[in-house]
């Protein structure tokens, strides 16, 4: 599967910190013209589908910075953190997830599992949500930046259950983006394009095959944190009727 071309090119144009319709149109011209060598497109369709991206997909990426920012504020430089500061730390985000649940849009699903393991001080999962360089530098801009690439893996879970494709290859450059799409095989039901307005939880019947971080595996730490999350799994899952919350059933 290719990236989705319109949501590349609101990346690329900066779309999610202001709304400039014809600098998307430029680049969406030269890109699908250019490259793709398509042109019999009609103007309005295009501004419609700009506008259905920016009001569904954007606020979906603002609502992953926000996630991110509260790890970040969490999260250490070292990687040699005592067990109960990890604990609490991990007990303050979810908390916060919960406290914060009606605003956000996403919850759970690579990103939880990267924090909990960054908050950890896994340098691998430190390094995919960029966390070292966002304490040295600026934190937004970063959470920005990473928050992309989590958004690309919601559109392909979507993409998924509404049957908009048969099979899916992914070709990346970025590692983060490949380690994050590749955490989850779907195996159904796929519930078609009737689906594409209806918001609701999205649950994979699949596995989850997560990227290894080293940190916690099999030790009592984990078995904390598992106690700390299993509380805020329970209360989304009561709570939350009106937004995509990823993670939550059996498999995932």
């Amino acid at each position: 599967m290719a990236i989705n071309p319109i949501l590349a090119i609101i990346e690329l144009t900066k779309q999610h910190k202001e709304e400039d319709y014809s600098k998307f149109s430029e680049v969406f011209f030269e890109l699908i013209g250019g490259v793709y060598g398509i042109e019999d497109y009609s103007p309005d369709w295009l501004k419609a589908v700009y506008e259905l991206v920016m009001k569904a997909q954007v606020s979906l990426h603002s609502s992953i910075v926000l996630t991110l920012r509260k790890v970040y504020a969490l999260c250490s430089l070292s990687e040699k953190i005592e067990n109960h500061k990890i604990i609490e730390s991990c007990s303050e985000l979810s908390d916060w997830l919960r406290s914060n649940h009606t605003e956000l849009q996403f919850i759970g699903g690579p990103l939880l599992y990267a924090s909990v393991y960054a908050i950890a001080g896994s340098p691998d999962a430190k390094l995919l949500l960029k966390v070292n360089k966002a304490l040295k530098g600026d934190c937004n801009e970063v959470a920005s930046n990473v928050a992309w690439d989590f958004l690309y893996w919601i559109l392909m879970e979507m993409e998924f259950h509404r049957n908009d494709y048969e099979n899916a290859i992914l070709c990346t450059a970025d590692r983060s983006l490949s380690i994050i799409a590749s955490s989850r095989v779907n195996l159904g039901p796929r519930s078609g394009l009737s689906s594409k307005s209806k918001p609701g939880n999205i649950d994979s019947y699949g596995f989850i095959e997560p990227y290894k971080f080293k940190r916690l595996e099999n030790t009592s730490l984990e078995a904390n944190l598992k106690e700390v999350f299993a509380s805020l799994f329970l209360y989304l899952s009561q709570h939350e009727e009106q937004s995509f919350k990823f993670g939550f059933n059996q498999n995932a």
